[in-house]
């Protein structure tokens, strides 16, 4: 078995492992094996690309490297509103680093002409940013107001990027990376959810890790 494999494979044991915790609500579990994802999933993106041939890898390498602190940052945040709104701000520079990545690896120009099925999605995630923005906006004021708007903002932006992504061509890459993003986003919405509309959504916190973690890997693998 090659490295990849053993590495995909290690992500998948580890990620089985965070979810049960968080379905359990073990947190000494959920502490020892939530860092190790995004390790794992820098140490497969090592393995897989050149980062001296291409800078997008690069980029992509940082992302993993902001998201791993906001894991940790939002791992530990319930006693902290201060540590939730670091992590948000660690988190949102891991999605501009994601952004000008996939952006670097676009070889259809942005601001060329688009045509109507490319804007489809776009423009579904420009509906979901402000549906939830206005759902969650009752709940927000001064600083955490200004953090989450801003996160919605420049995820939605990150979304919009990767979608752009497919005018180059429908291959399984781009779909592969496409879906990340997207679960990427629903599992940043159900945090959003639980924390600001309703913190009594069932099987919330083994949801957002399923999205999250399938997000990850699938944007690495994509």
């Amino acid at each position: 078995m090659d490295v990849k494999r053993v590495l995909i494979l290690a992500f998948i044991i580890m990620g089985a492992v965070e979810v049960t915790a968080e379905f359990y609500a073990l947190q000494t579990i959920i502490y020892l094996s939530k860092p190790w994802m995004m390790i794992i999933l820098m140490l497969l993106l090592l393995k897989s690309v050149n980062l001296k041939t291409h800078r997008s890898n690069r980029f992509m390498l940082l992302a993993l490297v902001f998201c791993f602190f906001g894991d940790v940052l939002l791992m530990i945040q319930p006693s902290s509103e201060g540590l939730f709104i670091a992590g948000l701000f660690t988190f949102l520079v891991g999605h501009l680093m994601y952004t000008y990545a996939f952006y670097l690896d676009t070889q259809t120009r942005f601001r060329s002409k688009w045509k109507s099925a490319h804007l489809l999605i776009p423009t579904l995630l420009v509906m979901h940013a402000l549906l939830i923005s206005s759902l969650m906006i009752d709940n927000l004021n001064g600083i955490m107001m200004v953090a989450v708007l801003v996160y919605v903002v420049f995820i939605t932006i990150m979304g919009v990027t990767a979608a752009s992504r497919i005018r180059d061509g429908y291959t399984l890459d781009r779909i592969m990376l496409l879906m990340g993003v997207l679960l990427f986003v629903f599992s940043d919405t159900l945090i959003g959810v639980t924390k600001f509309i309703d913190p009594d959504v069932p099987y919330a916190r083994p949801a957002i890790m399923i999205q999250y973690l399938l997000g990850q890997i699938l944007i690495i693998l994509g």
